[in-house]
Formats: structure tokens, C-alpha cells, sequence
């Protein structure tokens, strides 16, 4: 960590977090400033919502995903998992994830960590409230261990719910469907990340 660094951008508070400990020096020149996204390449087609729910599978072993989509099934959705990872994109095309978003009911987050969650902003952006794993506690990426403040740092009530354990997941979604007119996620992107 060089003293040339003259700003750092990070993605949102929890990053700056992690630095306190292990670079305090570089934390005064540190700023949070979150991307956002095009609104209008990520604008849901208006056409009708199916008994559906994206299982965005970025974190937990396969055994994981599948109670989760255990419990999806349950409410009354067929759960359409896509697969990614951390730090890797090229799981699926942009194509493919927008086509889901565009007729599922909700979407159902799984990953242990994010910086920022473009995926879920997407995913706001096409007016699809989430329900998200929000685990906290210690997450690895790249052999590095660290504190993960969060897998959801935007979520807001009008984006969707967060959940912390299996048994929270069924509640969390039934009251998201159940109030899915409450959620306005695409008017929340509009107003703060585009």
C-alpha cells in the first residue's frame, strides 16, 4: 500500500470496515461511491409475472441451494437457479439473467458476501424485490478470510427482505409475495443508483 494512493473508492461502507484493521493509514483516504446501473438496458417489458423465483446461487455448497429451492417450491414457485460465483461472471449471459428477472415473482439471493450486489441492483432495476441471504460473520475469497458486513449493503424495505438462517427463508418469502405490491425496487434504483 503505496503512499501514491491518493483516493481509494470502495463500494460501500462495510470494505472500508475491513481496512480499519489491516491498513488504518489508508482509511482517511478512502470514499464510498456505489455504480449503479442502466436503467434503461435493465427495464422490466411489462410483461405478466409467473409463479417463478430466480435462486441466485453465488455462495453455499450445492446441498444448500437445493434446500433453499426446497423451500421455494414450497411457496408455490418454481425456483430457476443460476449459477455464479465470486469474482466470476461468465456462469451465464446477460441475456439469459434479464429474461429470468423479466417473469420471475421474486428473486432468492444467496451469496456470503458483497461489496455491492450488482446483481441484485439488476435485478431491482427490473422491479424484482429479493429476498437475500444475509449470513455476516467470516467469508473467504481468494484464501482470504474476513469479516463480511454484508451480502446485501443496499437493501432497503423497498427492495426486499433479508434472511440469516433456512428456517427465516419461508417466512421472509411468503411476506414478500404476499406484500409483493409494497416493494418498489425499480423506483428505488431510479432514485439512487443510476
Amino acid at each position: 500500500l503505496t503512499p501514491e494512493i491518493d483516493l481509494w473508492i470502495a463500494a460501500c461502507e462495510w470494505v472500508i470496515d475491513v481496512y480499519r484493521t489491516e491498513a488504518p493509514q489508508l482509511v482517511p483516504k478512502m470514499r464510498v461511491c456505489p455504480c449503479g446501473v442502466d436503467a434503461a438496458a435493465w427495464s422490466p417489458s411489462g410483461a405478466p409475472r409467473r409463479p417463478r423465483a430466480l435462486v441466485y446461487w453465488k455462495s453455499g455448497d450445492e446441498a444448500w441451494c437445493e434446500a433453499v429451492e426446497r423451500v421455494v417450491t414450497a411457496c408455490g414457485l418454481e425456483p430457476v437457479r443460476l449459477r455464479s460465483r465470486h469474482g466470476e461472471h461468465a456462469h451465464f449471459d446477460r441475456a439469459t439473467y434479464r429474461a429470468i428477472l423479466d417473469e420471475a415473482a421474486v428473486g432468492v439471493f444467496l451469496s456470503s458476501f458483497e461489496t455491492q450486489g450488482l446483481a441484485l441492483l439488476e435485478a431491482w432495476s427490473m422491479d424484482l424485490p429479493t429476498v437475500v441471504w444475509n449470513p455476516g460473520g467470516t467469508a473467504e475469497w481468494l484464501g482470504r478470510s474476513f469479516h463480511a458486513g454484508s451480502s446485501c449493503p443496499y437493501l432497503t424495505p423497498s427492495t426486499g427482505v433479508a434472511f440469516r438462517a433456512l428456517a427465516e427463508l419461508e417466512p421472509a418469502l411468503r411476506q414478500t409475495l404476499e406484500h409483493r405490491a409494497q416493494f418498489s425496487p425499480r423506483t428505488w434504483v431510479l432514485e439512487h443508483m443510476t
